[in-house]
């Protein structure tokens, strides 16, 4: 039992932590975003731009992806620590689903950054001579990108709605503006895919929402600590 509260409590702080520090990166990563040059007529940056772009801010986008990669490593352990989480000595069986859907989403976060640091690393020195490959890795992150959050965002929805039954961590009225919230921005995620608008227009309720995910870990966290 000792052991279990240990995992929770590890489990908690980390996604506190995590949630916390995606608020800083998502902040920077928005402000090197918007110096992407204007779109062409297709709608975006074309892939000389991008890959200009991407050059001349490599060292602080790079290490922010390297943060990220081990945010995300960090939050798809958590979350797997919490799909054996018990209530009542019976496991909780949504609740180990909520969880699962949040760790396979950042798995695939940390799947979409071998785009990111190696794709885009081989794509922007050739781009020259084959500019279509600057796009080819930025269309195949966007896919890992959009279905990693849906899948995050929906599972950590699902979490805050387990609480509005049961409130054993968070009050009822947090728990539906966290559950509405989460879910929000999963369904925004699917909209931007489907309409074709900038996914920096998630970024400002995706940033609500990670507040609300580090206070669910911090409750999480200093519940196993009082157990």
């Amino acid at each position: 039992m000792q052991e279990h509260d240990s995992s929770t409590r590890f489990a908690g702080f980390a996604i506190a932590v995590t949630a916390l520090t995606l608020v800083v990166n998502i902040s920077l990563f928005a402000a090197f975003f918007g110096r992407v040059p204007a779109a062409d007529e297709a709608g975006g940056p074309t892939p000389v731009e991008r890959a200009e772009h991407l050059t001349e801010n490599w060292s602080a986008l790079s290490t922010l992806w390297f943060i990220e990669v081990g945010v995300y490593l960090v939050l798809a352990v958590s979350a797997l620590a919490l799909v054996t989480e018990t209530r009542g000595g019976v496991s909780w069986c949504p609740r180990r689903i909520a969880w699962s859907a949040v760790a396979l989403g950042a798995i695939i976060q940390v799947a979409m950054y071998a785009y990111m640091l190696g794709g885009y690393a081989a794509a922007i020195s050739v781009v020259a001579a084959e500019p279509g490959l600057v796009d080819a890795m930025y269309r195949s992150a966007l896919v890992l990108f959009f279905a990693g959050n849906v899948a995050m965002f929906f599972g950590f929805g699902a979490v805050f709605a387990s609480e509005i039954k049961h409130a054993r961590l968070l009050n009822r009225r947090v728990a539906w503006v966290g559950s509405i919230v989460c879910v929000g921005v999963a369904v925004l995620m699917l909209a931007v895919v489907v309409t074709g608008v900038p996914f920096v227009v998630a970024a400002p309720p995706a940033l609500v929402a990670h507040f609300f995910l580090a206070y669910l870990g911090f409750r999480i966290g200093t519940r196993a600590t009082a157990a």
